[in-house]
């Protein structure tokens, strides 16, 4: 359960004008689910300040300071220490997967026309980090 002085804490690093560092990838534990990190760097370490967890169904779970648990799980309280096994990605496709985080429980066509959107974008951000840095290092084909 969160305590206020670590509410406070994510909120603080939320409010500063740190710099950000986006980055996306699979799960430690499970490949099939994708996590979206904004992280800001706190005394040399990573730590995530909004984080995204994307099912292998589909399910979105979003975490930040404003909503830092629920019973599916919470915003992560270690430092991203993993990073460089992660792919960066930018500000804006952040966003734009943030954003969309909703999207599944809105009702409309719109709404599942972005969501369409986002999935084939991550698709495609997956496929390029694949062929441009994990295939060339293995000689091998995306299975």
């Amino acid at each position: 359960m969160a305590t206020q002085a670590s509410i406070e804490y994510y909120l603080a690093l939320d409010r500063s004008d740190r710099p950000r560092t986006y980055l996306f990838g699979p799960s430690p534990d499970d490949e099939r689910e994708l996590w979206y990190f904004e992280a800001v760097d706190d005394n040399g370490a990573l730590m995530a300040i909004r984080q995204l967890t994307i099912g292998a169904d589909g399910t979105r779970h979003a975490y930040s300071p404003q909503h830092i648990e629920d019973e599916w799980g919470f915003l992560t309280d270690q430092p991203i220490d993993y990073a460089d096994e992660l792919t960066p990605c930018d500000a804006g496709q952040f966003r734009q997967i943030w954003e969309a985080r909703q999207a599944r429980s809105s009702a409309g066509p719109r709404a599942l026309r972005h969501v369409r959107k986002v999935r084939a974008w991550t698709r495609m951000i997956e496929w390029t980090s694949w062929q441009t840095l994990i295939a060339p290092s293995r000689g091998t084909p995306r299975p």
